[in-house]
């Protein structure tokens, strides 16, 4: 027979196996699934604020300036996630860029974690071990940083671990588009051209 403390310590350990086990199952059906369900294209997208990274005189730095999703209503806004150690990320950022020259009116934020290394990996050039004959000073859309310990801006919008990520937004704040991989430009452009001839035919016939 088991002695007494060893029997009371079979169930304690038992009992706390029970209760992480629940909230493993109480988190997967129903909080996960909340955070999945959020980022469905063709529903609302979460509320989306970013600190916008600054250039002044070819130097990146941190600035108290945000974006903010609701703010901009009526456009369309791409918000790209990426990371510095993310090849797949920094290769498509000039493609982006692209997009964002040709339809300057189109919103799009690259979005990476608040961390030092981020801002001092920009401003020594370091995505030009990637991309050799690219310049980020020169670009037109806007950089910004989100801190996860503050609100994990990357989970909230859907991400589940792979970089780079893409959500588009259209003009309505829907949801259009959410992906997890890399995009090119004719994929972009697939996407935002129709959204962009939908409100040119909307305002055309008022």
């Amino acid at each position: 027979m088991k002695k007494p403390f060893a029997k009371v310590l079979e169930i304690v350990a038992w009992s706390v196996a029970g209760v992480v086990l629940c909230g493993a199952l109480g988190y997967y059906n129903f909080i996960d699934k909340t955070i999945v369900e959020e980022v469905n294209e063709g529903m609302p997208c979460p509320e989306a604020s970013v600190e916008l990274i600054s250039l002044k005189e070819g130097v990146f730095d941190n600035s108290e300036e945000k974006f903010t999703l609701s703010e901009h209503k009526g456009e369309i806004t791409i918000l790209n996630f990426w990371d510095t150690w993310c090849v797949p990320c920094v290769n498509e950022l000039p493609e982006f860029n692209e997009l964002k020259e040709e339809y300057p009116e189109i919103n799009i934020v690259a979005i990476v974690p608040n961390r030092p290394d981020v801002i001092v990996w920009m401003n020594n050039k370091g995505y030009q071990k990637i991309t050799p004959d690219v310049e980020w000073t020169e670009f037109s859309i806007s950089f910004a940083t989100y801190t996860a310990a503050e609100e994990d801006l990357y989970v909230k919008l859907g991400g589940t671990g792979p970089l780079p990520m893409t959500v588009i937004v259209d003009q309505e704040g829907t949801i259009v588009h959410h992906t997890e991989g890399s995009m090119h430009l004719a994929d972009l452009k697939a996407i935002v051209e129709p959204l962009m001839n939908n409100s040119n035919e909307g305002t055309s016939q008022e």
